[in-house]
């Protein structure tokens, strides 16, 4: 399983963190969080660096996008940003094989939305209607 923080995403969260726009790069809304949906997905090929939607790694057939909630905490040294996603049991029924983070709304994120700002592949997690699933990850700053 592997992990990934897009070039968008780095840039995105320095960006963001300043509130400010990039010189030669994209503007950003200050309305659209870093991690503001989690979307999964049953494509299996890896996420790149360059990557800017979900179908920069080819197609898709199943996708389901969720709102991400976070629970920010300090200490000394160290701020975690804590994201938790839950897809109901009647949603997103199929093999998740992505798990990623959207710049934007659910409603606003698509297979081809350029809102990706990283994820993690490499996934087989079959999902039925018999369950909820929850996605839980931290982002650490040190």
């Amino acid at each position: 399983m592997a992990a990934l923080l897009t070039d968008q995403g780095r840039q995105r969260l320095l960006v963001q963190a300043s509130q400010a726009t990039c010189g030669s790069g994209p503007t950003y809304s200050a309305a659209r969080q870093w991690g503001q949906t989690l979307a999964v997905d049953d494509n299996a090929t890896g996420f790149a660096a360059g990557h800017t939607n979900l179908l920069s790694a080819g197609s898709i057939t199943n996708e389901f996008d969720v709102v991400l909630d976070f629970t920010p905490t300090r200490g000394a040294g160290v701020a975690v940003n804590t994201y938790t996603a839950t897809v109901p049991a009647g949603s997103g029924n199929f093999t998740h094989k992505r798990a990623s983070w959207h710049d934007d709304t659910p409603t606003n994120v698509t297979t081809s939305s350029t809102t990706l700002n990283g994820g993690v592949d490499g996934l087989s997690l079959a999902k039925t209607v018999d369950f909820s699933m929850q996605y839980v990850a931290t982002l650490t700053v040190t």
